[in-house]
């Protein structure tokens, strides 16, 4: 489908097929929803200017790393 047609010849369409080249799932964890909501308070905190990118990696790390991955070892 990507070699013929407006696929194959919209530029802006391009990036579309190399996601889906490259594209990763999210992990397998049980709490990987709990740990994509940190990540999505965060993300919107720095894009609100209430705190800076450093400090939101910061916090993601910090709660990422107390919700765990739901695996017992």
């Amino acid at each position: 489908a990507w070699k013929e047609g407006k696929l194959a010849t919209d530029p802006a369409l391009k990036v579309f097929q190399t996601q889906l080249e490259t594209a990763q799932p999210g992990p397998t964890t049980t709490t990987w929803k709990q740990v994509t909501a940190v990540v999505d308070a965060e993300i919107e905190k720095v894009a609100k200017g209430v705190t800076s990118p450093k400090d939101a990696l910061e916090q993601i790390q910090s709660k990422a790393t107390a919700i765990g991955t739901g695996n017992k070892r």
